[in-house]
Formats: structure tokens, C-alpha cells, sequence
């Protein structure tokens, strides 16, 4: 009994096979609608820290917002 043939690197996938991974992936978010959640977010920790006090809420505040600064300056 032999092996089964592995299909081309290069070959194309079957009309129905793509759709039904179109539909698995849905297309991404634009990175405006992600950094405007990312915004609210920073807001939401900042207002933790300002109504708790509590170090790790301006600890997390700090993080989110050096990462969103990184990811902006990768995005342009």
C-alpha cells in the first residue's frame, strides 16, 4: 500500500472549500476602530487608578499605553 499523494504547494482551493474559509475568517478589524477601543480602555484603567489610588491600575495604565504607542509607531 503506498502513501497518499500530498497535493501542490501552489494548488488553488475548490470554490466551496474557499468560501467556507472566508466565512471561518472574517476579515480584520481596521486599526482605527482598534485603537479607538484601545483609547477606552487606557481611559477605563486610568479612571481605576484615579478612583482606587491602587499602584497596579496605574501600573496597567502605563503598559497599555506604551504598547498602543509601539503599535502605532509599527503601523505607520
Amino acid at each position: 500500500m503506498s502513501p497518499p499523494k500530498r497535493s501542490a504547494p501552489g494548488r488553488e482551493i475548490a470554490g466551496a472549500a474557499k468560501l467556507r474559509l472566508l466565512q471561518a475568517y472574517p476579515r480584520p478589524v481596521p486599526a482605527q476602530v482598534c485603537f479607538a477601543r484601545w483609547q477606552r480602555e487606557a481611559a477605563r484603567l486610568f479612571n481605576e487608578y484615579w478612583r482606587t489610588g491602587g499602584e497596579r491600575h496605574l501600573a496597567a495604565f502605563v503598559r497599555h499605553v506604551v504598547a498602543m504607542r509601539s503599535h502605532r509607531g509599527a503601523a505607520q
